[in-house]
């Protein structure tokens, strides 16, 4: 079943705007497009099928959306997907040193850095974005410790926050051009913390 979504255009999560609509399939390994019908509304499977890495569990829109990065976990690999203006796969490409158990990502606010928790190695790590040669070239590691799953930035992109599962906690981390800065800081979340925003 699909596991994340993410959009390109608009304001709103289905705007009329949206071009484009993306969602993560785990057991085909894939993600499914989906587009405005015009007419209605809604928003149909455009019948592409785009193949990512094995066991594929989250995935990032650049800002700007030419961009889509899909973590797959299994394969210990990021799929890059190269997009169009109207959100439609062009050159795909798959990044294969993004260490144990990529779970989540998250892009700065340029678009021009690509963070990536690693659940086996209980790090974050940054890559630069390299758009020509559709590769990521790494920056910086950081140890979170436990399980670090999901990623959300500020909105002023110089906090990265963390949920780490095993520990039942959020960790926050300064960054700021690609490199992580100061110490972790570790909030109780109790349960099961989910994403953060």
């Amino acid at each position: 079943g699909s596991v994340g979504v993410a959009s390109l255009g608009g304001d709103g999560p289905l705007s009329r705007e949206v071009a484009a609509l993306y969602a993560l399939n785990r057991t085909s390994e894939s993600v499914t497009i989906y587009g405005p019908d015009g007419a209605q509304g809604a928003y149909l499977e455009r019948g592409m099928a785009v193949p990512t890495g094995t066991d594929p569990v989250a995935l990032a829109l650049r800002p700007g959306g030419e961009l889509l990065a899909v973590a797959n976990r299994g394969s210990n690999s990021i799929t890059l997907i190269e997009l169009d203006a109207s959100g439609n796969p062009q050159t795909t490409a798959s990044f294969n040193s993004a260490g144990p158990a990529p779970s989540g990502l998250a892009f700065d606010l340029s678009g021009n850095l690509l963070i990536v928790a690693r659940a086996g190695s209980s790090e974050v790590a940054t890559y630069a974005v390299d758009s020509v040669n559709l590769n990521l070239v790494p920056v910086d590691t950081r140890l979170v410790g436990g399980s670090p799953e999901h990623l959300a930035l500020s909105d002023n992109g110089r906090f990265l926050v963390i949920s780490e599962t095993s520990n039942k906690q959020l960790i926050v981390v300064g960054i700021e051009d690609g490199q992580f800065s100061g110490p972790n800081h570790a909030i109780a979340a109790g349960g099961n913390p989910g994403h953060p925003t």
